[in-house]
């Protein structure tokens, strides 16, 4: 049986469960995928726990995306470039980090044939998977890049590594109108407060 999961802190809301064991399910694949919430001082015991009890790999979330790093035997080139894993894969008795995240995301504007180039682009979020966004987007050459999150020194410390433009979140009303392209990429249970300012 293919043993999978998912790590974070408090966990109380993500649809990977449901939706990696509907996917096992659909492609007939003998596999289990749960949800394993981890408290912070439990994280290097728990990573090297699952090796020995058989899961193949698992998932990386809030607020593990960074930390786990420190646990991994090998680490691929673009989740260095993000500073964050989300995804570890386990062969023998080695654990190899990678961030998907890059990879989806630039998936997801080539299948929908979205350009960047000379566009104005809002980033609104800091977080993890914000840093995956900000590797794609500025490869792809928009004229103008900002970033906002409700933490503004986080929004600060990502607009200055990827040399974009920080504005404070009471702005993103305003500049969602002005703006071509904007991507969310806030944490889910954000939503209902974020969603009402982008109209």
């Amino acid at each position: 049986m293919l043993v999978t999961g998912i790590i974070g802190y408090p966990l109380k809301i993500t649809l990977s469960p449901p939706m990696h064991n509907a996917a096992f399910k659909a492609l007939g694949i003998d596999g289990i995928y749960a949800q394993l919430p981890v408290e912070e001082n439990k994280l290097k015991e728990a990573v090297h726990g699952l090796s020995a009890l058989g899961f193949r790999g698992f998932n990386v979330t809030i607020p593990y995306k960074k930390m786990v790093m420190e646990y991994l035997d090998e680490i691929s080139d673009a989740a260095l470039s993000v500073d964050a894993v989300n995804t570890v894969l386990i062969e023998g008795n080695e654990l190899k980090g990678f961030n998907t995240d890059t990879y989806g995301f630039e998936e997801s504007l080539n299948t929908y044939k979205i350009s960047l180039e000379n566009k104005k682009v809002m980033l609104i979020g800091a977080g993890g998977v914000a840093y995956a966004c900000s590797y794609v987007i500025t490869k792809k050459n928009p004229s103008d890049f900002i970033i906002t999150d409700l933490i503004e020194e986080k929004a600060k410390k990502l607009s200055e590594i990827y040399r974009a433009n920080k504005i404070s979140a009471q702005n993103i009303e305003k500049l969602t109108g002005e703006s071509d392209i904007i991507f969310n990429a806030t944490p889910v249970d954000l939503q209902d407060k974020l969603l009402p300012l982008m109209k």
